[in-house]
């Protein structure tokens, strides 16, 4: 299978974690979706990475001395934004923020099932 468009990807993995039993919330599903010639190199170099990184690595610090899903959701925040950053540049370390986004998923999905 080829997927040309990044809302292909997103409507197959929604549909597939949907089959798998997993409830998706489709709240954003009517947002504004980009257009790709709104997002170029020339605007993702406007983002300021170092700020991001800055961010990523304080929230790291504190999730290691305590894990509450606040911390969580702003790492995946400052991961999305990362990966969404250096992947448009054809940087590698893209794959790094994608591992540590992993990570954080399953720390989530792992708290979760604690309460439950």
């Amino acid at each position: 299978m080829i997927i040309e468009k990044a809302h292909q990807c997103i409507d197959y993995i929604v549909n597939h974690a949907k089959s798998l039993g997993c409830k998706v919330q489709d709240s954003l599903r009517n947002k504004k979706k980009f257009h790709e010639s709104e997002v170029t190199v020339s605007t993702v170099k406007k983002t300021h990475i170092e700020k991001i990184n800055e961010k990523i690595e304080e929230y790291e610090t504190l999730l290691k001395t305590e894990f509450t899903k606040e911390i969580a959701n702003v790492l995946q925040e400052e991961y999305q934004q990362a990966i969404e950053y250096y992947s448009a540049l054809g940087d590698e370390k893209y794959i790094t923020y994608l591992e540590k986004m992993k990570g954080i998923i399953k720390m989530i999905d792992e708290s979760e099932g604690i309460k439950q």
